[in-house]
């Protein structure tokens, strides 16, 4: 890639990324942006107007100066130049740098990257969505949470504030395309504010209905899907390609599914039947793995190691006497052993027997314990049987 391409993409990006971050602030702090001192928004002017030299000085090398003044990338540029140069020799109030700051950013990315409307980022409210996310049973079957009433009075009240922003910005928007000022006598030429006016005042009857009622259980569960749903339809207006009906309330939901972010579901990423699909198969992995753990050998531990080894001890220690006690007679036909070797068997039976089925203290977590397992077990059974066949 042309290092000069690139550089500008970087820089596209970059100031994309402060136009988002300084309004997502507002859907915390309240306010309607977060305001940056003037010595801040100075170096932020400064670093877009050394990025528009840049471009100009290009732009220089290639045309004459009648042709300047005729070519639209060159005229565009050279008048955001002035107005960002006024700005940061201005005096105006830090608010009204700042969205002039703003205004230049989407002037330049809308200019270098066409199919971009930052226009339409009026609503963005991440805590909003991320909250709609954890609200939800990761199952699909209820509410990971059952507001109080308390609750559900301060969530539908900050989300009738939120709205109460949007006025603001609608009023900015329509003034945009219309050239004329929102008022109260033309606010019905404005499908958003219309919009907005609609869900406020289902807002204002939902707030009147809580605390005018007695809330059961049923009841606060009802209201908080009312809630719920308000969250999925305001941002489904404000944001078209969002898709928060990819993760929705009540859709059933695998054990490993992803449970999406909330610029996944802004963005329109997150695909549900895609997620559900992977959950399936690590499911079926998850299932597969551990079958073949259990078919597999099981792992003997320290304890059952040694009293291992002390058996076949004492089968070696029987063999050894039985082979070289060649004075006592056989005395036991079905096994071919002489008492010594017997004894030497039952001895050893019954000392394995003893230390395994006595209560012990563990040092380490001074629990009583009996440290035989089933295979210890066996193994020493195999003495007895020896002995006796």
């Amino acid at each position: 890639m042309n290092p000069e391409i690139y550089d500008q993409k970087r820089f596209l990006r970059n100031i994309t990324k402060d136009y988002i971050d300084l309004q997502d602030s507002n859907q915390e702090n309240n306010v309607v942006e977060q305001i940056l001192s003037k010595e801040e928004l100075n170096i932020k002017l400064q670093g877009l107007l050394d990025q528009i030299k840049i471009q100009i000085q290009t732009l220089q090398g290639q045309l004459t100066l009648e042709e300047a003044y005729k070519n639209n990338k060159y005229t565009f540029l050279f008048k955001r130049a002035t107005v960002i140069y006024k700005t940061i020799n201005g005096n105006k109030p830090e608010v009204i740098v700042q969205r002039k700051y703003l205004f230049q950013i989407r002037k330049l990315v809308e200019f270098y990257i066409k199919e971009s409307n930052l226009t339409e980022y009026w609503f963005y409210p991440k805590n909003t969505v991320q909250e709609y996310i954890d609200i939800q049973d990761q199952k699909g079957r209820q509410f990971s949470t059952l507001y109080t009433k308390e609750r559900l009075i301060k969530q539908f009240k900050d989300l009738k504030d939120q709205l109460a922003k949007e006025i603001k910005r609608t009023a900015y928007q329509f003034k945009e395309e219309t050239k004329k000022e929102l008022t109260i006598f033309n606010t019905f030429e404005s499908q958003n504010y219309i919009y907005i006016f609609d869900k406020v005042t289902i807002i204002n009857y939902k707030l009147w209905e809580i605390d005018s009622i007695e809330l059961t259980t049923e009841k606060l569960e009802e209201f908080q899907y009312q809630y719920y749903r308000l969250i999925k339809t305001i941002i489904t207006h404000f944001i078209p390609k969002s898709e928060l009906n990819e993760y929705c309330y009540l859709e059933f939901r695998r054990k490993y599914q992803r449970i999406p972010t909330a610029e996944e579901l802004l963005e329109g990423t997150y695909n549900n039947n895609k997620e559900y699909e992977l959950a399936k198969t690590k499911g079926k992995q998850f299932r597969d793995t551990h079958k073949e753990e259990r078919t597999q050998e099981p792992q003997l531990s320290e304890t059952e190691k040694a009293y291992l080894n002390r058996t076949l001890l004492a089968l070696e220690g029987a063999r050894n006497i039985q082979e070289n006690d060649q004075v006592t007679q056989i005395i036991f036909p079905n096994t071919g052993l002489t008492q010594a070797t017997q004894d030497f068997l039952l001895q050893h039976h019954t000392q394995l027997i003893l230390e395994t089925s006595t209560t012990r203290r563990n040092p380490r977590t001074n629990n009583l314990k009996i440290i035989g397992t089933p295979i210890i077990t066996e193994a020493i059974g195999i003495l007895l049987q020896t002995a006796f066949g």
